[in-house]
């Protein structure tokens, strides 16, 4: 039998997190091992998982290092199979990227062939794993993902996909090629990690998983969507603005001000690492277009800063 390893990945939606869990235990074809890494939630989390039975102890609320703890929970389908769980909670929160790379560090050194890793607000439908599994092998793919829909609209697409517009469309095809949303029902090879390595955690939140899914494109492997995995999330978040007005192809993304230098950075990283020089400039331009033209002189110095940092790959600034 295969070692699969779901990981999650969790900071304070204790809610939806046991909904992804519930759905996890649901699985017609159940992981070896589950992997939550908490990002230093409050209380509230690990009351929830000590309360549905996923883990056993409570831990230190403030401690030094990350705390493990290790349980089994059954399988809700097959009440003799036993899932092995691992509790990581993180003693500080280093995003979701930090999280991923200790999700991933911990199943890679636990042995697992196959990684399947999301989000703590995703819920898999329950033949996600088996899907993605036969998808994986039947198109030779050592780096897969679930087709994402709408949380509360089935139909739709929760993120944007290339030219597909909704579920019914995107699923004409088994699996399209080189699309993907990765890190929402995402299977992973150990033979990938063995040669490209885990995540990279100083990118903290936004753009970490598209630069794993470049640097897996970029030494070779062929990457898709297996559109029989489903796996449901709420509607993308972030805001998509014109650089300028009523002219669509000119949108870039915005986000909230208080963590805009993080993406800013990440934006310059995967920039100078996946894409040309011309588009580099062409989306360096669209950005000094739209703050300038809207007087946000102060925002336009952080975006230069911190985009330039990205480029020279310095994760120094705070």
């Amino acid at each position: 039998m295969l070692n699969t390893a779901a990981i999650v990945v969790t900071f304070n939606r204790d809610i939806q997190l046991i909904d992804c869990l519930k759905a996890i235990k649901n699985q017609t074809v159940v992981p070896t091992t589950l992997f939550i890494i908490d990002n230093h939630s409050t209380e509230a989390t690990y009351n929830q998982l000590i309360k549905f039975g996923f883990i056993k102890e409570v831990p230190k609320k403030e401690a030094n290092e990350n705390q493990v703890f290790k349980s089994q929970v059954f399988a809700t389908a097959n009440s003799t199979k036993t899932i092995d769980v691992v509790y990581v909670r993180k003693f500080e929160n280093d995003g979701g990227a930090g999280g991923f790379y200790e999700g991933m560090k911990q199943a890679y050194d636990a042995g697992a062939e196959w990684l399947w890793m999301m989000d703590d607000d995703g819920v898999p439908e329950e033949n996600q794993l088996e899907e993605l599994l036969k998808g994986a092998e039947n198109g030779n793919l050592l780096y897969s993902n679930a087709l994402v829909s709408a949380i509360d609209d089935g139909s739709k697409l929760a993120f944007s996909l290339g030219q597909f517009e909704s579920i019914a469309e995107a699923r004409k095809q088994a699996i399209i090629p080189n699309l993907m949303n990765p890190f929402n029902g995402t299977l992973i090879s150990r033979k990938v990690i063995d040669k490209i390595g885990f995540i990279k955690r100083e990118m903290f939140i936004w753009g970490d998983e598209n630069e794993y899914t470049n640097r897996v494109k970029k030494n070779g492997f062929e990457t898709g969507t297996i559109t029989s995995a489903i796996h449901k999330h709420p509607f993308m978040r972030g805001t998509f603005e014109q650089a300028v007005p009523f002219f669509p192809q000119t949108n870039i993304i915005i986000k909230p001000a208080k963590f805009a230098h993080i993406y800013y950075r990440n934006l310059g990283f995967n920039q100078a690492n996946y894409n040309s020089a011309k588009a580099t400039k062409v989306l360096y331009t669209l950005y000094h277009v739209y703050f300038i033209t809207r007087f946000k002189f102060k925002e336009l110095t952080k975006f230069r800063t911190y985009f330039r940092d990205g480029t020279q790959n310095n994760f120094s600034r705070k």
